[in-house]
């Protein structure tokens, strides 16, 4: 990726316009993901590929409830249950 300062601007909205050689070079497109994060006044923006936007979602919500491994492993196991019930050919 090219070394390059761009100047944006942020909207009543609190939106900001990527630029496009960024959004080019990353393949952004509409609905994609971004995790942002916040360390000594400095903000990283990194686009999430599906598979992380369901960890960062199932994982907030679990952390949310104080899920222990154990809870976890066994509503994963539960699910897999179910969805291997559902696929099964009656």
């Amino acid at each position: 990726m090219r070394n390059a300062i761009e100047v944006t601007t942020i909207t009543s909205k609190g939106q900001v316009t990527m630029p496009s050689f960024i959004r080019n070079k990353l393949k952004v497109q509409p609905g994609d993901k971004f995790l942002w994060t916040l360390s000594d006044g400095e903000i990283k923006l990194c686009k999430l590929d599906a598979v992380e936007v369901l960890r960062e979602t199932i994982g907030a919500e679990f952390r949310r409830l104080r899920t222990t491994p154990e809870q976890l492993h066994t509503i994963l196991e539960e699910a897999r249950a179910e969805y291997c019930k559902d696929q099964s050919v009656n």
